[in-house]
């Protein structure tokens, strides 16, 4: 009998030890899909303030051929305020992704991953809303359709704009 508790104590050690193994797998996994996902937010962030920077070059030259900016300027402003909440957002879904990977079992932790990065979403979706409202209002005045220039915005960030243009930083 002794020779099968030994096997079974060898067994139940070996088990513990899977669990262990699959239980940080899980946990890295989830770290590379946070990365992943915090990457992507990021990326679509950047890619609509480089589209507010050209939209707002074509506000100037509708402004300077005395057209009416009024609607694309609110459009634009709603905009870049549903970006900032945005870029506000993300770290709360690293924060969400840390909070599950704590966890015994990270998949519950999923439901507040999930609201941290439909918060974001929500704001990206009305920012590009607003930015679709802002081309629309600008459609068809009389130097919404000259060629972009390079813009630099307050912050000094740069950005590439149409033409192969690049704006340098200040």
């Amino acid at each position: 009998h002794k020779a099968i508790e030994n096997r079974k104590m060898k067994m139940a050690s070996t088990t513990d030890a899977m669990k262990a193994a699959r239980a940080q797998k899980a946990v890295e996994k989830a770290a590379e899909m946070a990365k992943r996902m915090v990457d992507n937010l990021n990326a679509t962030i950047d890619r609509l303030e480089k589209i507010s920077l050209r939209i707002k070059s074509r506000i100037d030259k509708v402004t300077a051929a005395q057209g009416s900016t009024a609607s694309a300027q609110t459009a634009l402003d709603s905009a870049m305020t549903a970006i900032q909440k945005a870029k506000d957002a993300v770290p709360q879904v690293s924060a969400a992704f840390s909070a599950a990977a704590s966890l015994e079992n990270p998949k519950d932790g999923a439901a507040n991953i999930e609201q941290a990065r439909n918060a974001v979403t929500s704001q990206l979706k009305a920012a590009e809303a607003a930015l679709k409202a802002a081309v629309t209002a600008l459609a068809g005045q009389k130097g919404a359709d000259a060629a972009a220039s390079t813009v630099v915005s307050e912050e000094g960030t740069s950005a590439s704009l149409e033409g192969g243009a690049t704006v340098q930083t200040q």
